[in-house]
C-alpha cells in the first residue's frame, strides 16, 4: 500500500490548489475591469490603440472569453524552477476582447516545497510582458473530399474550428518559459489563415515579484493554409519541437511539426502523418445542432523524454476505419531536435 504516510498532504496540496483557482480567477477579473476602464481600445482591424470615439461601429467587438491558464510542465532532465523554495509558473494571454493583442501574463507561484510542510506558504505575483502581436484565429477551410456524413444529411463540407487565442501548452525548461497559442496571421502571399504565435520567455522571480523579457518569438505560418492547436515540448538542453494540425486547401488535417529553439527559432513546417480525408464529424453539421464549425483539436501535446527526444500527440484524419458520426484520429510521433 504505498503513499499511505501522504493523505493529509495531499489534501493539503488540494485545497491550495482550489485556493490558487479561486486567486488566478479574481486578478484575471481584475486584469479584465483595468483593461476596460482605459480610455482607448485596440482596434481589431490595425491592432493600434485609438481613442475609443475614433474607432467604427464596423470594428469588431466580440464577447470577451475567459482566459486559460497554461502551467508550466518541466523538461524531462531538466531542472525545475528552485528559486525562492521552489517556483511553479504560469503563463496566460490577454486578449479579452477576442480582437488582437500584444501582451502575455507570466505569474509565478512561490515556496511551493512548503506544501509538502504541515504549514503550506505560497505567494502569487504576476507581471504583464509585452510580446507580438496575436489575435483571435478564424475557422480553417478544407480540401474538398468525400464527406459521406455531410452528404447522408444534406450538408456541405464543415470549416475546422480554430477556437480562440487562449494560451496552449506551456513548459519550462533551459531555464525559459515555452509557450504558443492559435493566432490569426496574415501571409505574405495568401488571404487571412491561422498560425502558431510562439514565445520564449525569460523569467526572473522572487519571493515577492517575477518579471519576464522575450528571449525570442515568432509564427509558424503555412501559406494558404492552417495551423492549428500548437503545443511545444523542450528538452534540458533547450531543444524543441511544435506539434500540431496542418489543414488548408492543399491539405487534409494533417499530424505536422516544425523544430524550435531560442537561436534558430522554428524551423520549416514538417509532415509527420498526411491526412487522408476532410473532417467529417456530426460537431459541424446542422442536422446535429452544429454551426458548419467541426469541433477540432482540443489540445496537441508534446513533451520530452529523458533521452531528449520530443513526443508529439495531434488529431488529423487518418486512412483507417472510421465510426458513423466522425472520422478524427490521433497521430503519436518522435522527433529528436
Amino acid at each position: 500500500m504505498p503513499m499511505l504516510w501522504r493523505p493529509a498532504v495531499d489534501w493539503r496540496r488540494r485545497q491550495w490548489l482550489l485556493h490558487l483557482h479561486e486567486r488566478l480567477q479574481h486578478q484575471h477579473a481584475e486584469l479584465s475591469r483595468s483593461a476596460a476602464l482605459r480610455d482607448t481600445k485596440r482596434c481589431a482591424r490595425c491592432g493600434i490603440h485609438h481613442d475609443r470615439s475614433a474607432l467604427q461601429s464596423t470594428h469588431r467587438s466580440r464577447c470577451s472569453l475567459c482566459l486559460q491558464h497554461s502551467t508550466s510542465q518541466y523538461a524531462t532532465g531538466g531542472a525545475f524552477a528552485g528559486t525562492s523554495n521552489g517556483t511553479e509558473y504560469f503563463v496566460s494571454a490577454l486578449d479579452f476582447s477576442n480582437e488582437l493583442d500584444n501582451r502575455l501574463v507570466v505569474w509565478a507561484l512561490t515556496n511551493t516545497a512548503s506544501l509538502d510542510t504541515p504549514a503550506p506558504a505560497l505567494q502569487l505575483t504576476n507581471a504583464v510582458v509585452n510580446t507580438e502581436v496575436y489575435g483571435a484565429p478564424p475557422s480553417a477551410q478544407q480540401k474538398p473530399g468525400t464527406t459521406p456524413l455531410a452528404d447522408s444529411v444534406g450538408n456541405h463540407e464543415e470549416l475546422v474550428a480554430s477556437n480562440d487565442d487562449r494560451l496552449q501548452q506551456v513548459v519550462f525548461a533551459d531555464g525559459k518559459l515555452w509557450a504558443a497559442l492559435n493566432s490569426v496571421v496574415k501571409p505574405e502571399n495568401g488571404p487571412v489563415r491561422v498560425g502558431a504565435a510562439w514565445f520564449i520567455l525569460a523569467p526572473t522571480s522572487t519571493s515577492r515579484s517575477v518579471s519576464a523579457t522575450v528571449a525570442n518569438q515568432g509564427y509558424v505560418v503555412a501559406n494558404q493554409n492552417y495551423v492549428l492547436f500548437p503545443a511545444i515540448g523542450v528538452n534540458a538542453a533547450g531543444k524543441g519541437a511544435i506539434s500540431f494540425t496542418l489543414v488548408g486547401p492543399d491539405f487534409f488535417p494533417s499530424a505536422a511539426f516544425a523544430t524550435l529553439d531560442v537561436v534558430n527559432g522554428a524551423g520549416d513546417v514538417q509532415i509527420a502523418a498526411v491526412g487522408a480525408l476532410p473532417d467529417d464529424g456530426f460537431t459541424g453539421y446542422s442536422a446535429f445542432n452544429g454551426a458548419r464549425v467541426g469541433r477540432w483539436g482540443d489540445y496537441s501535446a508534446a513533451v520530452a523524454d529523458e533521452s531528449g527526444n520530443i513526443w508529439l500527440a495531434t488529431e488529423y484524419i487518418p486512412n483507417s476505419p472510421r465510426t458513423v458520426f466522425a472520422n478524427w484520429g490521433t497521430f503519436v510521433s518522435n522527433v529528436i531536435p
